[in-house]
């Protein structure tokens, strides 16, 4: 049996060979006449009526030619992409000419420079080259900008609100699958939200879009900050890659100091060197280069400080990162990141106290050994259950490394301390290798010892842990470091001298507990029970001393030159006596000054002078130190125009690397998930 061909299965049947040779002469004699009409008999011309249809045409009569009048405002952008035709002039007037013209991505680039020129009403130099990842940005997004020259008012109301969604996708961290989850829902409240990019692809594109939106904006007020910090951190990933990410700290139009990514980039090495490379590339994306930031000569923004984390390959004195910095710029100031400190001060403090390993042991196999055992934690709720006891999930050792995770932990474990003891109790009855670990748990959780750990550290863990939420907030201030710290070493003391007074949970335990009778709240302890005084116990006045003199040996810097002299804009702490203020501050900030002499030639005697006349403005200022200065420098008065530069300066100044963890963070989820 023969196969038809589609034409005739359509067709109803097969045309002879000869037939379809007629046609085809007929129809090639047809297509000659026309060529040749053109070429010979009509004349093409200018029709006025196009400049309606695409307002960007205009006629040069003298050399009768089309021109557009947008692009030729961007000659580079139509070079780049190679389309000149309408720059130098195009004599073919065909409507289809044009048409293709209007959706070219040249054009299309040309037209959105265009629009940020008309709305920011400033000059754009057309003669300038456009920046290479300027052109490959609009060139990745080019299916999205075709898609918006040609919508209508209904469509472009639908794309609204799939940005919207998209942005939330991305906004909460959610998994990208959620997208059309979220459109459905949608619908079902009568939303119309059409029926294309319904998929990952789709809201990648939305998301990538946003991000170099954002990015655009980012970049344009850094190119005009005056100094900027380095914040860097490293990670090995779920990928099993070795990378580093860069951010950078600079004080906005809006006077608020805030971090941008930089880059996340891989490297080739992990010492000093490989690192540094790692960084350049990364402050490379900005729009500038490392050597631009060191020159104290260059017209943008000025390298003034780097914050890492203390491994000696980032902060080492020798062949550190930050050294090899210092060695380009003497006055770059590096800063050890402050959460980063507090955690090596309380590590510090413990590694002595024996009491305090053998608690966290116990309690990392207690948490490890409920958080593997979905059966484990099925009877131990169970055991809640019929003795009615309070219960929180225990979570996995894994997630125990930060003040605010330690806490968490200590709070499940006293919480649900009687139904774990109940439970661990039964466990231990039966002759498996889990009954066997289960008797020496209870052998140390039913000790006096133990349960007094428990109360000192849930008295101790949250003073630490609101400091060290405080050390990871983006917008923190250098000078706000010192205040902090000092409260937080107040309040240990005040935990030492009065230990029942301030204590909650260790006067919650000397209720409950009772040498004489070797109890604990009704729970019979198995070791020698003797009286606990907290005043006068060796374990709290070796922890509490030890905290304290590991936070004054860590945080030393913050009262050393030059991150000391920052502290004279700290207005709390000026004198209120007239004679006294007139003078405060006034070396240290000469000092500060002479530290970054090459950033301010010939400024010192204005900012002096101008520091005077800015104590008298703040003298009785009560508004926090943040939004004082953030006014100031929104504002910019001219009688303060030289010593802002300093408080600019010193907003710059980044304390901690909080912001490099969250990333590595939210990249572990996304290669985790996706």
């Amino acid at each position: 049996m023969s196969q038809r061909s589609i034409s005739s299965f359509f067709g109803g049947g097969e045309r002879k060979e000869t037939e379809k040779r007629k046609s085809d002469d007929i129809t090639g004699s047809i297509s000659s006449k026309n060529k040749k009409y053109d070429t010979e008999k009509r004349q093409r011309k200018f029709i006025s009526s196009w400049k309606t249809l695409y307002p960007w045409v205009v006629h040069d009569e003298e050399q009768n030619v089309m021109r557009c009048e947008i692009c030729v405002k961007f000659p580079d952008i139509c070079a780049k992409n190679r389309k000149h035709a309408f720059v130098d002039g195009c004599n073919n007037f065909r409507l289809d000419y044009l048409k293709s013209h209007d959706t070219s991505d040249a054009h299309l680039e040309c037209v959105s420079y265009h629009k940020a020129a008309l709305k920011s009403q400033g000059n754009v130099d057309c003669s300038s080259s456009i920046p290479t990842s300027i052109s490959e940005t609009a060139a990745k997004i080019k299916p999205i900008v075709k898609a918006f020259k040609s919508i209508d008012t209904y469509t472009l109301r639908r794309l609204d609100r799939l940005f919207i969604t998209a942005f939330q996708i991305a906004h909460k961290g959610k998994p990208l699958s959620d997208f059309e989850a979220n459109l459905e829902l949608l619908e079902r409240l009568d939303v119309d939200v059409g029926t294309k990019y319904r998929n990952n692809a789709g809201v990648r594109s939305f998301i990538h879009a946003i991000a170099l939106s954002f990015r655009k904006s980012f970049l344009s007020e850094l190119k005009n900050a005056k100094f900027l910090t380095i914040m860097s951190d490293g990670s090995t990933d779920t990928a099993v890659m070795e990378q580093e990410t860069v951010f950078v700290r600079y004080v906005s139009l809006s006077g608020e100091p805030i971090s941008f990514h930089a880059a996340t980039v891989p490297l080739s090495h992990c010492h000093a060197d490989g690192v540094l490379e790692g960084i350049k590339s990364a402050v490379s994306t900005l729009g500038f280069t490392y050597e631009n930031l060191v020159d104290p000569d260059y017209a943008g923004p000025h390298l003034v400080s780097v914050n890492f984390d203390g491994a000696a390959v980032m902060l080492g004195s020798k062949g550190g990162v930050a050294a090899k910095i210092k060695d380009d710029a003497n006055y770059v100031v590096p800063v050890h990141c402050i959460a980063h400190k507090l955690e090596l001060a309380v590590l510090d403090s413990v590694k002595d106290l024996p009491q305090l390993a053998s608690f966290e042991n116990t309690l990392k196999q207690v948490l490890k050994f409920y958080y593997y055992s979905p059966k484990m934690r099925r009877e131990l709720k169970q055991v809640s259950e019929i003795f009615n006891t309070e219960l929180v999930s225990l979570s996995d050792v894994k997630q125990v490394r930060w003040l605010a995770s330690k806490i968490r932990a200590v709070q499940a474990l006293k919480i649900g301390f009687h139904t774990i003891i109940n439970h661990i109790e039964s466990v231990a009855t039966g002759r498996t290798e889990q009954s066997a670990k289960a008797k020496g748990w209870l052998k140390k959780m039913l000790t006096s010892s133990f349960i007094k750990v428990m109360s000192v550290l849930l008295d101790i863990l949250p003073i630490l842990t609101e400091v060290s939420l405080l050390f990871q907030t983006e917008d923190l201030l250098i000078i706000e470091v010192s205040g902090a710290l000092e409260g937080l070493i107040l309040k240990l003391m005040n935990l030492k001298i009065e230990p029942l007074l301030v204590g909650e949970h260790m006067r919650n335990f000397s209720d409950k507990y009772n040498h004489e009778t070797g109890t604990y709240d009704g729970i019979r302890l198995r070791d020698s029970c003797t009286p606990i005084i907290f005043k006068e116990d060796v374990f709290l006045n070796s922890l509490l001393d030890g905290m304290m003199k590991y936070l004054d040996k860590r945080f030393a810097c913050f009262s050393q030159k030059p991150l000391k002299c920052f502290s004279v804009f700290n207005y709390a702490d000026w004198p209120s006596d007239r004679a006294a203020l007139s003078v405060y501050g006034n070396t240290d900030l000469s000092e500060l000054v002479d530290h970054y002499a090459l950033l301010f030639p010939d400024e010192k005697s204005l900012i002096l002078r101008e520091f005077t006349e800015l104590k008298g403005h703040l003298k009785s200022c009560k508004q926090p130190v943040l939004e004082t200065y953030i006014k100031l420098l929104v504002d910019k008065p001219e009688r303060f125009v030289h010593v802002i530069k300093i408080i600019e300066l010193m907003f710059v100044m980044s304390p901690g690397t909080a912001v490099c963890e969250r990333l590595f963070s939210n990249m572990n989820l996304v290669k985790t998930n996706h």
